[in-house]
């Protein structure tokens, strides 16, 4: 998306949220708008692109890939994507479950790095602190972490993924189920779900080996496009 885009989305945002507290819809005066649609259209969003594939750890490998680059914009996954990052609600998040290979990880990324991208846009309007807005990361990392807290002491990581405003976490399910698997896992979609942070997550799994309580916290804060009969795309390359 432009950088004129993404500000269009910014404030309509925040346009609706006011609306919805009773603040009347119009941010600010049309001299300021005006002022900010100036600013955007000369701002391809890039230069935050690359901050964001810093400070939120998006592997090296991943950074470069875009809508664009996607090789099957034919698939329903480039589709489904395409239409989560047109028209998504600023809680949405999505979830993209299905076998390996299909393209998961990369446009779930484009997607993450997009949605951080328009919050930045939109702290932009309001004069808010930017700080980091996105963090990316693994299950098998965050609990790896997490275990290793046992021994060490907190590291602050369980924390700021509970909070940080755009979350990727890829490959979910991918370590062996347990009680503390499970568990620890539910509460971080929880802690989202319940301060209406979104979340981008992937799966190999199919949804009937997710634990139950993960599951629904997904389908209560996600979309989750069906991704069931797409081809493996390092077979078809």
């Amino acid at each position: 998306m432009t950088g004129l885009q993404n500000l269009e989305w910014a404030l309509a945002e925040l346009d609706k949220e006011r609306n919805h507290k009773g603040m009347g819809t119009q941010l600010s005066s049309m001299d300021l708008r005006q002022y900010w649609r100036e600013r955007a259209e000369a701002d391809t969003g890039d230069d935050l692109r690359d901050e964001i594939n810093v400070s939120a750890q998006i592997p090296h490998r991943l950074r470069e890939y875009t809508l664009e680059s996607f090789p099957r914009k034919d698939s329903e996954l480039y589709r489904e994507v395409s239409m989560f990052l047109d028209d998504r609600r600023a809680w949405e998040g999505l979830f993209l479950a299905g076998g390996a290979g299909i393209g998961k990880t990369g446009l779930g990324t484009v997607a993450f790095r997009e949605m951080v991208v328009q919050l930045a846009f939109r702290r932009r309007v309001t004069g808010e602190a930017t700080g980091r807005l996105g963090l990316w990361m693994t299950e098998a990392y965050y609990l790896r972490i997490l275990r290793r807290e046992n021994e060490s002491g907190p590291s602050g990581l369980r924390e700021r993924a509970a909070t940080v405003p755009v979350l990727f976490f890829d490959d979910l399910g991918a370590n062996k189920r347990s009680e503390f698997v499970d568990a620890e896992i539910f509460d971080l979609l929880d802690a989202r779900y319940r301060e209406n942070l979104p979340i981008i997550a992937t799966s190999n799994l199919p949804l009937h080996l997710i634990d139950d309580r993960i599951l629904g916290r997904l389908y209560e804060s996600c979309r989750m496009p069906d991704t069931d009969e797409m081809p493996d795309l390092r077979v078809e390359g």
